[in-house]
């Protein structure tokens, strides 16, 4: 079959375009990177769309022409700069189950949420009921999953957060939780998929999820014994002004381009608890779901498991210390200019060079700063801050040699500074 998968490279979407493909189906992948999706999933065929801009019904037909089947796999957890929940969940999909009526599409999965009600406080979840509804409402074979807590072998969002705690040295924070959690390993959520494409699942609501109810504190114990960390000696919960003043930080960033896992969105889904009827597992597999011992007992953890939960807690770290770094050094030139440029000078540049490049420099360095905070433009910057120091570094081997023997070695310094620039920008690659 052909089947049209939208949000084809996101954390769910490139499983079920593996799975798709396994199973000798036709993908046909909409994302907005074109160049990435091809990339990572180079067996699929790849079409350009922003949900953000597809509305109406009319702009998704060009993409239904011989198409057998549509599988959404998008999702938005939260508002962000240039994309609306409302508009990327709700309205895009409402007009796709439009056009794919129009289009005579024989079959529709839809991947919805647990606890997706249209009088949920979240608009995470409110936009995907008000997407089921449309759905289940329209003439198409619709099958509607509804997954509690999904466990990859990667991690994205919630499952990246509870990584991040199982990775925390001696303690391990938790948000205070006031409802139980039932997860649903990939696997399972690719097989009930590929068995709603082909047909072999009834059409309707399903919930998909395992049998136990756990606290997100066992979750997380979980986690941090598959990843092979001494068990934690204790949990310190955080009440709600700490988990407020957290997630607000993280929603603010959240306006720059960054999808913490911290934001108020999922930290408020894993502490009111994701839950569901287990019996809906066995109408759409045929069987129980796996619990979570035995999903994580599938994936056993490496080194690089480890290295990247503990580099997850360490990189908003490395991004603020290089902030100062830079932003400090921008300011301390302005506050001290005329020192700043007196040591160009007693290198022999005459005062009007001097100042002109201590100021060039300054303003330099801000801007280089100011840049990391947006998630478009680090990787940019990071790359910026390595050659400007490769630069500050030429030029005072020229100007003032003395330096690189000076007993505070300031010169020495920034080489450190500029291989954590470089180490940031691997571990910033897309996920």
């Amino acid at each position: 079959m052909h089947v049209l998968l939208i949000g084809a490279y996101g954390f769910i979407g490139s499983d079920v375009a593996r799975g798709l493909v396994a199973h000798g189906h036709r993908v046909t992948g909409v994302g907005r990177d074109l160049s990435y999706g091809r990339r990572i999933l180079s067996a699929v065929d790849w079409r350009q769309a922003d949900l953000a801009t597809m509305a109406d019904p009319a702009r998704w037909r060009p993409l239904l022409a011989g198409v057998d089947a549509i599988v959404n796999a998008s999702g938005l957890l939260q508002d962000e700069a240039g994309h609306a929940v409302q508009r990327v969940q709700a309205d895009a999909i409402i007009a796709l189950v439009a056009a794919a009526e129009a289009a005579g599409i024989a079959r529709f999965v839809q991947i919805s949420a647990a606890n997706a009600e249209l009088p949920a406080s979240s608009i995470f979840l409110r936009s995907k009921a008000e997407a089921d509804r449309a759905l289940a409402e329209s003439s198409l074979a619709a099958v509607i999953l509804r997954p509690g807590l999904v466990i990859g072998r990667n991690a994205y969002g919630g499952t990246e957060l509870i990584r991040m705690a199982a990775a925390m040295p001696l303690m391990t924070p938790l948000p205070r939780a006031t409802g139980t959690i039932q997860c649903i390993g990939m696997g399972d959520l690719v097989a009930a998929v590929v068995r709603g494409v082909e047909g072999d699942t009834p059409a309707g609501s399903h919930d998909l999820v395992e049998a136990h109810r756990r606290t997100l504190g066992d979750i997380v114990a979980l986690h941090r014994a598959w990843l092979g960390f001494d068990p934690a000696r204790g949990t310190v919960l955080l009440g709600g002004m700490a988990m407020g003043l957290v997630a607000g930080a993280a929603d603010l960033f959240g306006r720059l381009g960054w999808r913490s896992p911290l934001r108020r969105n999922a930290v408020a889904a894993l502490a009111a608890g994701i839950s569901g009827d287990a019996d809906g597992a066995v109408a759409l597999l045929g069987r129980p779901a796996l619990p979570l011992e035995a999903v994580l007992a599938g994936w056993p953890a490496g080194k690089q498991d480890r290295v990247a939960a503990r580099l997850a807690l360490l990189m908003p770290l490395m991004l603020g210390a290089l902030f100062l770094l830079w932003m400090g050094s921008a300011v301390a030139t302005f506050l001290r200019f005329d020192e700043a440029a007196g040591l160009l000078r007693a290198g022999g540049l005459d005062d009007r060079l001097a100042r002109f490049l201590g100021g060039g420099g300054a303003v330099v360095d801000g801007l280089l700063a100011l840049l990391m905070l947006h998630r478009r433009a680090v990787r940019f910057a990071l790359l910026g801050t390595v050659a400007v120091t490769a630069a500050y570094l030429l030029g005072a081997t020229i100007v003032r040699p003395d330096f690189w023997l000076d007993p505070l070695a300031p010169l020495l310094k920034v080489v450190p500074a500029a291989m954590l620039s470089l180490t940031a920008y691997v571990l910033l690659a897309r996920r």
